[in-house]
């Protein structure tokens, strides 16, 4: 029995970066609803990640609250690195390998 799956279009919300992997993975590589949506899931995260990374390269490191002068990490700290983590335990059950670093320089 043929199935009338096809793939679906392109999620417009993905960056330009994830748009880009999208383009070649989906429907060539990654061909299955189930892997199709957790590819979607990690280039979601590999967004976030970059989001991220853009608030810490203008913000400090360390935030400071203002009543009790204590710091902290800044959130976008934990942001990034838990993103980071989805993206690459998608890749790695996907069997797939990411060219890009973080900063979106090519390797």
């Amino acid at each position: 029995m043929k199935s009338d799956w096809k793939i679906p279009d392109m999620p417009d919300h993905l960056s330009e970066r994830s748009k880009e992997l999208w383009t070649e993975y989906a429907g060539k590589i990654i061909k299955s609803p189930g892997r199709l949506a957790l590819f979607q899931t990690g280039l979601e995260a590999l967004d976030r990640a970059a989001a991220a990374r853009k608030i810490l390269a203008t913000e400090d490191m360390i935030t400071v609250t203002g009543r009790s002068g204590v710091g902290h990490a800044h959130p976008a700290l934990k942001i990034e690195k838990e993103s980071q983590a989805i993206v690459l335990k998608v890749w790695k059950t996907l069997n797939l390998h990411l060219d890009y670093t973080w900063n979106n320089k090519v390797l």
